[in-house]
């Protein structure tokens, strides 16, 4: 019989046909503003959301779905937004303030409710 691909597999071949269908919208972007000087910092921050915010995240999402199942895995994506504070935080230096703590609290109130909720449709 014909093999299934491991939920890595599917989640690496989605990335590079969104990135194949994104290369034209940079290119003319490029095309019409002209390719950008980055500096080191630039750089600095490419890796950043490079390796960490996309690679590791993506990788470390696969294996939520393997272990969690698609739904508890799935809610796991309400912490991106907070993944995104903490990286403008400590690249950017940009301040912490109550609105940001606020919607940390929301985050995790929601992602606790969504797994409370799958736990119990899991267990009847």
């Amino acid at each position: 019989g014909e093999e299934e691909a491991t939920t890595l597999e599917i989640v690496v071949w989605y990335s590079l046909i969104g990135t194949l269908m994104l290369t034209p919208f940079a290119a003319w972007e490029a095309y019409q503003l002209g390719l950008p000087q980055p500096t080191t910092g630039d750089w600095y921050a490419i890796l950043y959301l490079g390796a960490l915010s996309t690679v590791l995240a993506y990788y470390w999402f696969a294996m939520g779905i393997e272990r969690l199942g698609a739904t508890a895995a799935a809610s796991y994506v309400f912490i991106v937004p907070f993944f995104g504070v903490l990286g403008g935080v400590l690249l950017l230096d940009e301040k912490v303030g109550w609105s940001l703590l606020v919607g940390f609290c929301l985050i995790v109130a929601g992602v606790r409710l969504v797994q409370a909720e799958s736990e119990r449709l899991r267990t009847g």
